[in-house]
């Protein structure tokens, strides 16, 4: 069976990034990428096409499906929240930071953080308890979902550092990044984390393939011809 390669999603992303960065001006530029704009709104729809491609997904065929899937439905929950900045919304803080916790009394809403945040951690545990081994065993082949999984990973973390990249440099090292540079890091993390997602829902999409009964194209056993 011809599998999808996910890391071409991460690729097209990255380009697109840097195409929308070198044919717009700042100022349209920063209106697509910002908080609420264009480009989140879509990762936002993709988030919910993701979600439910996961809830209906056929399972047969996979022995943690069930624990797995209700721990991939509240990762992508947990991300699309923090896409939306649900817990400053709510909050007006970070509640990622441990600081949050300890300044201040403690407060129900706290509470109702921590709970989110463990949640979160235990679903992304559950997930690593249930595949890290299977991902071990397939370290040399071809498979599809580890490459979805090492791909997901790989965007994430590397959409996290440009995030964050601009501000500690200045804060922590006073070097100010160019206006210039800083909008293409910016355009290139938006449009990664756009492909994350879509990333979910390849996955599940050739996990589901893979489950699938699927009829045969070969003769029937028994339907051979008999001689004489």
């Amino acid at each position: 069976m011809h599998r999808f390669k996910t890391w071409w999603l991460v690729c097209v992303a990255a380009v697109v990034g840097k195409l929308l960065w070198a044919s717009l001006s700042s100022e349209t530029l920063f209106a697509v990428m910002q908080e609420d704009g264009f480009v989140e709104s879509l990762t936002l729809g993709l988030y919910a096409a993701a979600f439910g491609t996961v809830a209906i997904a056929p399972g047969r065929g996979s022995r943690h499906w069930t624990s797995s899937r209700l721990a991939l439905l509240i990762v992508i929950l947990g991300l699309a929240a923090r896409e939306w900045d649900a817990h400053i919304r709510l909050t007006g803080s970070s509640v990622l930071r441990v600081s949050y916790y300890l300044n201040g009394p403690l407060a129900v809403e706290k509470l109702w953080a921590l709970s989110a945040v463990a949640l979160f951690a235990a679903s992304l545990l559950c997930l690593a308890w249930h595949y890290t081994r299977a991902l071990r065993q397939q370290a040399r082949g071809n498979d599809a979902i580890r490459s979805a999984v090492i791909a997901f990973i790989a965007t994430a973390l590397i959409a996290k550092v440009l995030d964050r990249a601009v501000n500690v440099l200045a804060q922590d090292f006073e070097f100010v990044i160019p206006v210039t540079f800083a909008m293409l890091m910016l355009s290139i993390e938006e449009t990664l984390e756009l492909a994350l997602p879509l990333i979910v829902v390849a996955a599940v999409w050739q996990h589901a393939r893979t489950v699938s009964p699927r009829v045969s194209r070969t003769r029937p056993l028994g339907s051979t011809a008999q001689s004489g």
